[in-house]
């Protein structure tokens, strides 16, 4: 899998790309070449993104239930709850988590878990 993601990357690149046959001046990708190009080497901010983003990373929501009704059942307390771990993230970079380091987005994004509970005690 990994390797058909990576030839659809390079497909991409490859017709997004300048060249002199399409100079289009707002190619995504700047010119590529098969050999040896010096002044790819010079300082670029072309491939620097702005990775900034708003994450809603934990939430929890939970109720105690009334004295009167878990006493009757002999019990100390009962509590229900709803947690959830991940649940937004608002980013207008979009090709990886932008919490991640930039492994090309070859790491799994981190999860979104939700998780429903009782506590009971006695």
């Amino acid at each position: 899998d990994n390797i058909e993601r990576l030839g659809q990357i390079y497909a991409d690149v490859a017709e997004k790309r300048w060249t002199t046959s399409n100079p289009n001046p707002n190619a995504t990708y700047p010119r590529l070449s098969m050999s040896k190009v010096e002044n790819n080497l010079q300082p670029s901010t072309y491939w620097q993104r702005n990775m900034s983003f708003l994450r809603l990373k934990n939430v929890e929501i939970g109720y105690t239930l009334p004295k009167h009704i878990y006493k009757r059942l002999g019990m100390s307390s009962i509590r229900v709850y709803a947690q959830g771990v991940n649940l937004l993230t608002f980013s207008k970079f979009k090709l990886c988590d932008p919490e991640l380091d930039s492994n090309y987005g070859n790491i799994y994004p981190q999860m979104r878990t939700i998780t429903l509970g009782l506590n009971l005690n006695f």
